[in-house]
């Protein structure tokens, strides 16, 4: 999980130069084990408008003019139900707006054993067409038992299973030698860009080895495990920690990677291969 979220830190930098991106997925999970998953992503005004010029050069003036009149692509979301293992189907889709302008959309999906639930670590961009979409990463799988309550176990990706990736797969971003002129631009450019993946228990955690456990502000419980929050923009505010950050290349010992990325502001990033959380 650690060096495929630097390596998407690297890749977005380097290909997401029109604008920002705002993705949070909470997977919620009930005592039995069925539950719910809740997409919402918020992509900046640039972002839209690199979309729609591509989706006019593969598919002419019609497909940009759909792609800029609407982020909802039903078609879409119920062929990424159908990856997302056995038995998820899409619920409903609705167009979302901040304060500020920015649009975005809500994507709900139901499972019924999340032992069978695959979700990618990967931000599902609304507004891309076909063609547009990257290769995605090794997907987060469950396992779940009830004795005596119940048992969650979250099986994060490790890449390529365990083998050092080819040089193509994680491009060199060196950050130091950037000029100022440059890293000002990029403060700017990634203002607001945040991916955050997040699990939600119907009921309390009594027992977990996850490192970011939270209270729910609505129930005044622990029901919320934070497995990704990357703030790019929180991040860059200092110069120094991002170039540290990017200057890692891959971890793979889960201790030393907790230890080099304690006290980084804007990141949380879970190290255990294995999240086991029970809950009541």
């Amino acid at each position: 999980m650690i060096s495929h979220v630097l390596r998407l830190t690297c890749v977005l930098a380097l290909l997401l130069t029109s604008g920002c991106i705002d993705a949070t997925t909470v997977v919620s999970v009930k005592k039995d084990g069925s539950g719910s998953v809740f997409d919402v992503v918020f992509i900046g005004k640039g972002l839209q408008q690199m979309f729609q010029q591509m989706s006019a050069a593969m598919g002419g003036e019609a497909a940009a003019s759909q792609s800029a009149n609407s982020l909802i692509d039903i078609k879409k979301y119920k062929a990424q139900a159908a990856t997302m293992g056995e038995g998820v189907r899409f619920i409903s889709a609705k167009e979302l707006k901040k304060t500020d302008g920015t649009t975005g959309v809500g994507v709900v999906y139901a499972f019924e054993d999340i032992r069978k639930l695959k979700i990618s670590s990967d931000p599902d961009i609304p507004g891309q067409a076909e063609g547009q979409t990257s290769k995605k990463s090794n997907p987060i799988t469950f396992d779940f038992a009830m004795d005596h309550g119940s048992k969650l176990t979250i099986n994060l990706p490790q890449s390529n299973n365990g083998k050092k990736p080819k040089s193509s797969e994680m491009p060199p971003v060196d950050m130091q030698e950037r000029p100022s002129e440059q890293l000002a631009q990029m403060k700017q450019m990634f203002d607001g860009f945040r991916v955050r993946i997040m699990v939600k228990v119907d009921g309390e955690i009594v027992r977990t080895n996850a490192s970011y456990v939270q209270i729910d502000t609505q129930s005044k419980k622990k029901q919320l495990v934070t497995l990704l929050d990357m703030n790019i923009g929180e991040i860059m505010k200092d110069e120094e920690v991002f170039k540290k950050l990017a200057a890692m290349g891959e971890i793979r010992d889960m201790e030393t990677a907790s230890e080099k990325l304690k006290g980084i502001p804007g990141l949380k990033i879970e190290t255990a291969r294995r999240v086991e959380i029970e809950f009541l």
